[in-house]
């Protein structure tokens, strides 16, 4: 049975009321607290729509001119783009051929000639974190062009310019039902725009509305106040550090004091009771700042004070200011901010961090793995133009990116970790030798058979086992002598 209160309506409202008040808190303009305004949702390409290109410009201008934003997209950006290749079809000969049609292809894929595909993959990451998203543009010899987001065209007029094509104001061209038709974009920012068919392009960012969002919005979002108040915290606090360094000491003179005759008596042994203009110029140019070779003199009067230029900066209070502001840009990337400053974390403190941080990442692997597959299989399907439906579907359904491994951990713990992995059924050696030595183990197999039989020609044993093994010389100077002692 529910407890029942007794009260009077008047009561019962006003009851009601306080209760209320704990409940959702942000629905209530409170103050500093206020609720944005307009208060109703807005897609995030609304919100940015006039102000795009200025946070554009803000997180290039913080990557370039300060360290921080640069080493957060360094240290993101490397568990998102060092992925190995993995095929592993029934067929030898067709996981041979499709790796070196693979190799080949990253060595002359970008369509200027400059950058391996490893790097061109990489940069566009770097890209997408500064400008929310990019483009994968094919040519017609089957190379990659990746174009900015920042270098999109948005006119911010939402019309139809011809039947069935609108123009979001976005830079992106869609048709009647919202599916992309085309891209456009500048090259320089002021020539004229160019459309892209989309089938063309492969579009890569950071989607936080499924429902209404065309264009990505870079992670550093959140940060870019926060990183602006590390730089605004570390210039203060340098400029007070120079003035420090530059005066040193802190000479406080009288300005009430006139009686040069005085001063000249204790100066100037010709000064008598009455002292003339030049004595007390003398006098004068007696109390500057003197140097004698590099060391500087100077001669106080009664009246002067000096005291060493003493300070405690940079306060306890701003460095902790700085390193909660750093703390708090790192998660827009979902960085450990161990990975700063690991003075004040042991290791298993940064091996959980690292764990969080690669969970957290694990959805933006997944997408990545998918943009590696379309180039792929349009690499495959441009190059490898006999293979047959079955072999296609072959190569498609056997072949894995492999990301690769935690560079913050022990290695020999993560070698005994896929060891387990492997001897409990949750992985296999392929998978683990590739992720932990980006080679694959049948040709770490070969490579090791090799070895082998290099040693036994030259009479020498090699032990493989547990970690830690080394290798022994077998004891033959008997057999040969001459091949001892190697």
């Amino acid at each position: 049975m529910s407890p029942t209160f007794h009260t009077s309506p008047s009561t019962s409202r006003s009851l009601w009321s306080r209760l209320r008040t704990y409940w959702y808190k942000g629905a209530r303009d409170d103050g500093i607290r206020s609720a944005p305004s307009p208060s109703y949702v807005m897609s995030p390409d609304r919100l940015l729509e006039p102000d795009r290109q200025r946070m554009d410009a803000t997180t290039w201008d913080l990557a370039a001119n300060q360290p921080t934003p640069d080493w957060m997209i360094d240290i993101r950006n490397a568990a998102l783009s060092n992925f190995k290749i993995l095929i592993r079809t029934p067929d030898s000969a067709l996981n041979a051929r499709a790796m070196r049609t693979w190799e080949r292809w990253k060595s002359e894929c970008h369509a200027f000639g400059r950058l391996h595909f490893d790097k061109l993959f990489a940069l566009q990451e770097v890209i997408n974190l500064k400008d929310g998203d990019s483009l994968f543009v094919w040519s017609k010899d089957c190379r990659l062009q990746v174009i900015n987001g920042s270098s999109l065209y948005a006119s911010h007029k939402r019309r139809e310019i011809r039947p069935g094509v609108i123009d979001t104001g976005l830079g992106v061209y869609t048709d009647d039902e919202g599916i992309v038709t085309h891209y456009v974009y500048r090259k320089d920012g002021k020539s004229d725009p160019i459309e892209i068919d989309a089938d063309r392009c492969i579009w890569d960012g950071y989607i936080t509305d499924p429902e209404s969002q065309i264009r990505g919005v870079t992670p550093l979002a959140s940060a870019i106040r926060y990183l602006q108040t590390t730089d605004d915290i570390y210039m203060a606090n340098l400029a007070k550090l120079k003035i420090e360094g530059t005066l040193g000491l802190v000479i406080k003179s009288d300005p009430t004091a006139t009686n040069y005759a005085e001063v000249a008596r204790g100066f100037a042994p010709s000064a008598q009771s009455e002292t003339s203009e030049e004595e007390r110029e003398r006098a004068y140019r007696d109390m500057s700042v003197l140097s004698r070779f590099g060391i500087w003199v100077k001669r106080l009067m009664p009246q002067d004070d000096i005291k060493a230029f003493e300070s405690n900066n940079p306060s306890a209070n701003a460095q902790q200011l700085l390193q909660t502001a750093l703390a708090l840009a790192f998660k827009s990337l979902s960085i450990p901010y161990s990975f700063h400053d690991a003075t004040q974390y042991g290791y298993p403190g940064i091996k959980l961090e690292v764990g969080i941080m690669r969970q957290k990442l694990a959805p933006r692997v997944e997408e990545r793995r998918r943009i590696l597959n379309k180039i792929f299989r349009t690499v495959i399907d441009y190059y490898m133009t006999n293979l047959t439906p079955a072999q296609r579907d072959a190569i498609d359904a056997a072949t894995y990116w492999i990301e690769p491994p935690s560079v913050w951990l022990d290695e020999k713990d993560q070698v005994a970790a896929a060891k387990e992995r492997v001897r409990c059924g949750f992985s296999h050696s392929d998978f683990e030798c590739i992720r932990l030595t980006g080679l694959p183990y049948e040709e770490v197999i070969h490579a090791l058979a090799k070895e082998q039989a290099m040693a036994r020609a030259e009479n020498v044993q090699i032990y493989l086992g547990d970690p830690g093994q080394s290798s022994v010389i077998a004891d033959s100077t008997t057999d040969n002598p001459s091949k001892g002692d190697r």
